[in-house]
């Protein structure tokens, strides 16, 4: 299909561009169910389609040097929404008219640009054998950095880093040779067999020392080389770009040398908060950086060949089971209280094919490897049950996940073909993680949510104002009035509603009111409140300042509703408030100069969410709200900062640096607005 004007038109100097044509509608594929629903008294269709690849978009160029060719954008997975009005349906089926299209993700956009360079191909170069040189010549322990111990903060001395497990990488799946700008290339994919362990040496003052360790039981990554030719007429690798990660899974940390009760922490805190690893291993890139270190060490100059030939490519597959169990499914104690039974996983035969098969040679041995999706159909379920009598099941699902499979293929009778699974399954992507704890219900029906929607969106004025309507001088030479918000009623539902259930059938919340427990708290609010020493202590040389007196707590606003839930057996309540402007963080200053006068920093809107436990007083049966935080922000907007007593001109620069550099005073707002937030909620509480 075409799109827009299709005579070529000039972008820029000396390079024009032709009409844009898309390419695969027809290959788009339904994602999920049909909704059918109804907006206004029309009945409408909503549903998501999706594609991998084969839908792009390309257009033509040329340049003045001459040069032409073609743009083409290519997504590798596109999905998007589409909502349809019915407007007739007989015994033939439903007519349909198109309402909009929305977006709902893209993922891995590709560019590629034909025409730009001359095309130099790598034929006949066998070069697997020289990667598998390469490895082998990857030392045991490399070491990195100075290995004597040398002071990291007060008290505490650490040496380089060590790697262990180099050795034990190997080649995954085929090699890839491209070209890029005229020049020979190579991409690898490389993973280990053993553990890659990272471990770094430390010594405390106390005089405890040992190491620490991390490791992952899984480290899959890209490689790409530049192949050159060597004057003996065979080829030399050089490595081009930095080593890329696919996925690291299984990263575990220990601390040896500190204690048996240190290094069991480390562990559990390392499975409980396995991002923070993450953000460890993937530190400065050190992982990756090594390993181009120790990479450009090994390659060397490496004879040609010819690859190998003959490659069958496979005719189907087996066939998986609808549902799969694994391990005793009987319960067994878990944790004191808790028991769980055996994994299992249902909607394993509605694993589809992603991709074109590739069959490819190694050692001889003819080789199959393709990538298998799962777009949400298949899920993995555990049974538990608590002390409490309560039972049920977790479920664990994830709206897109994708993996490598290799298989040997092996002849059979019939000419066909017998696939048999070879080494480990290796992911590439897992996106969109679901949980679901099965034990509690919900009915909602007769309730006509889509009715109160529409009343909620009718009284909506068409116009609203926020702030002062009259101008007020904002910096030297310019006045702003208030913000306005007009077509506010024109505002639609999109889609259907989405009901669902937040309360725990295992914690009884009847009879609890959270929302009077809340006014009652928000009216406990003092008015003022000062934070830090009232007397004067210096900055820096020349300037002091004093405690914070933080104002406006009193007119905080509940947002929204509060949610009443349950955690662990223990009634919780969460509430979203709102400062629409009317906090004021001030700090009364003085300079030896004389001048004197009051920093101030002022949000026009902050939203953050509050957590607190529920219980009732033993004496009235009211309900009581205990704090114990944190507070987590929303939302920020439009932070300013005043200075007052040092002239018009300084507190008019202070105003321009707030808006160039937002994060500072945002910084600012954050530490003193929320300290001093948690220490009003104790004391209204208390």
């Amino acid at each position: 299909m075409e799109s827009g004007p299709q005579g070529y038109h000039s972008l820029f100097p000396g390079f024009e561009v032709g009409g844009l044509t898309v390419d695969g509608l027809t290959k788009l594929r339904q994602f999920g169910p049909a909704i059918p629903y109804c907006a206004n008294g029309t009945r409408m269709v909503q549903v998501d389609f999706f594609s991998d690849g084969d839908t792009h978009f390309w257009s033509p160029w040329k340049s003045c040097s001459g040069d032409e060719g073609r743009l083409t954008v290519r997504p590798g997975l596109t999905r998007f929404t589409f909502q349809f009005r019915v407007i007739g349906s007989s015994a033939l089926g439903v007519k349909l008219e198109f309402e909009r299209a929305l977006p709902v993700i893209t993922q891995t956009v590709r560019i590629e640009v034909e025409g730009a360079g001359r095309v130099v191909r790598g034929v006949g170069l066998r070069l697997r054998d020289e990667l598998t040189r390469v490895l082998a010549e990857l030392p045991k322990v490399p070491a990195f950095g100075p290995q004597e111990l040398s002071p990291y903060f007060p008290g505490l001395e650490i040496a380089g880093f060590t790697v262990e497990g180099l050795d034990q990488l190997i080649i995954y799946g085929p090699l890839v040779p491209y070209c890029l700008n005229g020049t020979r290339m190579l991409q690898a994919d490389f993973f280990n067999e053993g553990n890659i362990v990272f471990t770094l040496p430390w010594k405390a003052c106390s005089g405890h020392e040992g190491r620490f360790n991390v490791r992952a039981t899984l480290f899959r990554f890209s490689a790409q080389f530049r192949v050159l030719e060597s004057p003996d007429g065979g080829v030399k690798l050089r490595l081009a770009s930095r080593i890329v990660p696919v996925t690291t899974q299984g990263l575990r940390a220990s601390v040896e040398g500190a204690g048996p009760d240190v290094h069991d922490a480390s562990e559990m805190l390392s499975t409980l908060i396995p991002g923070l690893l993450e953000q460890m291993w993937y530190w400065d890139e050190h992982a990756y950086r090594m390993m181009r270190v120790v990479a450009l060490r090994a390659v060397r100059m490496l004879g040609s060949g010819t690859p190998p030939t003959s490659c069958v490519s496979p005719k189907r597959r087996r066939t998986l089971p609808e549902n799969h169990a694994f391990g005793p499914q009987r319960l067994r104690p878990f944790w004191p209280g808790l028991e769980l039974g055996g994994l299992s996983a249902e909607g394993l035969n509605k694993l589809r094919l992603y991709g074109p098969l590739f069959p490819y040679c190694i050692n001889g041995t003819r080789m199959l490897q393709v990538d298998f999706l799962n777009d949400g159909d298949t899920t993995l379920s555990l049974p538990w049950k608590t002390c409490s009598g309560h039972e049920g099941r977790f479920k664990l699902r994830t709206m897109l996940s994708r993996f490598t499979a290799q298989f040997r293929v092996v002849e059979s009778a019939g000419n066909e073909v017998k696939l048999e699974p070879m080494g480990r399954i290796v992911p590439v992507t897992t996106d969109g993680i679901r949980v679901a704890i099965e034990d509690n219900t919900c009915d909602f029906a007769g309730l006509r949510l889509d009715n109160q929607l529409l009343r909620v969106l009718a009284r909506l004025p068409e116009n609203h104002a926020f702030g002062q309507q009259r101008f007020n001088s904002y910096w030297p030479g310019v006045q702003v009035g208030g913000f306005a918000v007009e077509g506010l009623n024109k505002l639609r539902a999109y889609g259907p509603l989405f009901p669902y259930c937040i309360n725990d059938s295992a914690c009884d919340l009847s009879g609890i009111d959270v929302d009077g427990a809340i006014t009652k708290l928000i009216a406990k609010f003092p008015e003022y409140q000062i934070v830090g020493p009232e007397k004067y202590y210096p900055v820096f040389a020349g300037f002091e300042i004093s405690g914070f007196n933080v104002s406006g707590f009193h007119k905080l606003q509940q947002y929204g509703p509060a949610i009443p839930y349950c955690l662990n057996g223990t009634r919780r309540v969460q509430v979203d408030l709102l400062n629409a402007g009317d906090v004021v963080i001030a700090t009364p200053w003085r300079h030896c100069s004389g001048h004197q006068g009051t920093l101030s920093l002022r949000s026009r809107l902050s939203r953050f969410t509050v957590q607190f436990h529920v219980g009732l007083s033993e004496e009235d049966k009211q309900t009581k709200l205990a704090y114990q935080g944190p507070t987590i922000p929303v939302i920020t907007v439009s932070v300013q900062i005043n200075v007052d007593g040092a002239g018009h001109p300084v507190n008019a620069a202070a105003g321009i640096l707030s808006m160039i550099f937002p994060e500072v005073t945002m910084e600012m707002w954050n530490e003193q607005f929320y300290y001093s937030l948690s220490q009003a909620l104790h004391r209204a509480l208390n």
